[in-house]
């Protein structure tokens, strides 16, 4: 049953036909990464980013790093931050990380950066471990 779920995410199950199909690879033990690139339909303003569906992507990239460690949690509490606008068809670099594990909580962090590097939103968040 877990595995038809997660086949199904929204952000990164392979069978969801209106999904965004992330893929993801970990860049050291505690540090988990996918590239995005929006399309027209993931738009708010003309040529920009939801800002609801970068919330969406980098609660992804923290939720599945530690999905892929094995630890069942789920998001108590986020905070985003927007830096800058981030433009339709331009490729996103997500990462995610963990910052604590303590107790029933894992803090987190996440970013995302565009083609120049620069850092176009960002997030805490408290996972509650399951």
């Amino acid at each position: 049953m877990e595995e038809e779920r997660d086949s199904m995410c929204f952000a990164c199950g392979p069978d969801n036909p209106i999904g965004l199909h992330l893929v993801f690879h970990f860049t050291d033990d505690n540090e988990l990464q996918t590239v995005f690139i929006p399309r027209e339909e993931h738009q708010s303003f003309t040529g920009m980013l939801h800002g609801g569906l970068m919330a969406l992507l980098l609660d992804e990239v923290m939720g599945k790093l530690l999905t892929l460690k094995n630890m069942r949690a789920f998001t108590a509490r986020m905070e985003t931050r927007f830096r800058k606008q981030a433009r339709i068809g331009e490729p996103l670099t997500l990462t995610g990380r963990i910052v604590s594990d303590r107790g029933r909580m894992i803090e987190m962090g996440a970013e995302a950066k565009n083609s120049e590097g620069e850092k176009v939103a960002e997030a805490t968040a408290r996972f509650m471990k399951a």
